[in-house]
């Protein structure tokens, strides 16, 4: 009795796991769930080396909710980050990143 007891109380928290994930929606959960952002400074690459401050970028390659005209920048991680500082101007992007800060309190008012 008791074996039938813990295999039907299995049975109902597999069902209720698989009900919430069939019915997962992102526009439902915090903004920040799961993704980092971080500020960065630098510079553009080109004649006149123009720069730039506190530009918000995420380590997520898509847009999130309505955050889309917010992030300069999509895919950025931050050993990205740091390995772009290092490179300078040798970098793969149009632009030097000088430094760099966590943002961790975007999205979340």
């Amino acid at each position: 009795m008791i074996l039938l007891g813990l295999i039907l109380l299995a049975f109902a928290i597999i069902a209720y796991w698989i009900y919430t994930a069939d019915h997962y929606d992102p526009e439902e959960m915090p903004f920040s769930f799961g993704r980092q952002y971080f500020r960065i400074d630098g510079y553009w690459l080109g004649d006149d080396n123009a720069g730039f401050c506190n530009y918000l970028v995420t380590d997520y390659d898509d847009a999130h909710l309505d955050d889309d005209d917010m992030i300069f920048y999509y895919g950025l991680s931050e050993a990205e980050i740091i390995e772009a500082i290092k490179l300078g101007e040798d970098s793969v992007h149009p632009f030097v990143i000088t430094n760099y800060r966590k943002e961790p309190n975007y999205g979340k008012y």
